[in-house]
């Protein structure tokens, strides 16, 4: 069997279940998701709560049992490991992973190349198990709305929450500004679409709603009766992308299947320059 320990938010989340199922697809074998992490969460990290049982994952929970069989035997690989390659980056594709004969993993594995090979099983099996609800169904239909007025649908991702507010996350990631955001749909209007309409999703809607001033349509997505699992969905279902230094926002473009999307993301993901994050971003996406 493979085991993927999961942790951290929505777009962790995707990631890691993206790289187990590869890897089950690939061995041929049942995948299990150990969740305990949010039984028990460490104090630094940002609250999070498991999202991934609200998609049509072809996965089982693992049982306490197993968890704690193959935690001790991943921790003493692991050290091993540590002594051959230095350092796991959390965004670099080691293809090694995919020939091991572990069955427990733990890492982010925020690289598409683990998954690539797989990417349309992916992205149905994150597809919504539920219907939206009434207030995502109103987003959908202002989009076809901007549609049907010649409108393209842009998403545009604001991302503050931790970056703000937790230390360590802010250190680590960086916080980008408001200038970010408008050389970005200045570059998508001037060179690529002139006429769009923008679909702002963030986790801090009040203060985008105060400073982001944009000379096309916009339209505030985010509010608390859209839980963040129909989010994601809903930035999928735009034409085009704007992306913040989130792994929420680069699935919300990955799970967009048109291969002719433009997608813009910031050069600089993390602030850490350390962090290797040549292979997170796509070749096709636009780093501004």
């Amino acid at each position: 069997m493979t085991i993927i320990k999961i942790k951290a938010g929505l777009g962790n989340q995707m990631f890691q279940y993206a790289f187990g199922r590869a890897l089950s697809l690939k061995r041929k074998e049942l995948l299990f998701l150990d969740t305990f992490y949010y039984k028990n969460q460490p104090e630094r990290d940002a609250k999070r709560e498991l999202i991934l049982d609200k998609f049509n994952i072809e996965a089982s929970f693992s049982s306490e049992e197993i968890y704690k069989k193959y935690n001790s035997k991943f921790k003493v690989f692991l050290k091993k490991l540590y002594r051959r390659i230095k350092k796991i980056d959390e965004y670099t594709y080691y293809p090694s992973f995919m020939n091991s004969k572990l069955s427990y993993f733990e890492g982010y594995w925020a690289n598409q190349k683990y998954f690539l090979k797989y990417e349309d099983i992916i992205r149905k099996d994150l597809s919504l198990k539920n219907p939206y609800c009434d207030s995502s169904k109103k987003i959908v239909a202002q989009m076809s709305d901007c549609l049907l007025k010649g409108e393209i649908p842009v998403s545009l991702h604001i991302r503050r929450g931790d970056f703000v507010s937790n230390p360590h996350s802010a250190a680590y990631n960086g916080l980008l500004g408001i200038p970010y955001y408008e050389k970005a749909v200045s570059l998508l209007m001037s060179k690529y679409l002139p006429k769009i309409a923008v679909f702002v999703f963030s986790d801090d809607i009040v203060w985008a709603k105060e400073n982001l001033r944009l000379t096309c349509p916009i339209y505030f997505v985010s509010n608390p009766n859209i839980p963040d699992y129909e989010e994601i969905i809903l930035m999928s279902k735009c034409s085009h992308h704007i992306l913040a230094n989130s792994t929420f926002s680069w699935w919300g473009a990955w799970l967009n299947p048109n291969h002719d999307k433009i997608v813009i993301v910031p050069r600089q993901w993390i602030a850490n320059k350390t962090v290797d994050q040549i292979d997170l971003i796509p070749k096709e996406w636009i780093q501004i």
